[in-house]
């Protein structure tokens, strides 16, 4: 067993009411298949509601880590595992993964 950390740091505004968002790719260059996966975001919007996270894998499997859920709370500061990436097990490791996050509501940008 072996374990990968990567992270990325994105200093970009989420583009406003738009279904592609803002994308955020880290290449992980070891072979293997996902036994477990965690993914720590810390997303600043004034309106956590209008947000949709997505992480693809490098196989082209989505999932979505946070469904405009939240309501009026500000931002999200948050580790997804478990039941949020448990449909990643088994995928291949090795590639490109993407994290999107995307902003459906028109006035608050973050």
């Amino acid at each position: 067993m072996s374990f990968i950390v990567k992270s990325s740091s994105v200093n970009q505004a989420i583009p406003d009411n738009s279904d592609t968002g803002l994308v955020d790719g880290i290449k992980v260059f070891k072979g293997g298949t996902v036994g477990t996966i965690e993914v720590g975001v810390n997303v600043n919007h004034p309106y956590s509601g209008d947000l949709e996270i997505q992480l693809t894998s490098p196989g082209g499997k989505t999932v979505v880590l946070h469904s405009r859920t939240g309501s009026s709370e500000a931002n999200i500061k948050k580790v997804f595992s478990k039941e949020a990436t448990q449909d990643f097990l088994g995928e291949k490791v090795k590639g490109e993964w993407k994290l999107a996050v995307k902003d459906f509501a028109p006035r608050d940008q973050g």
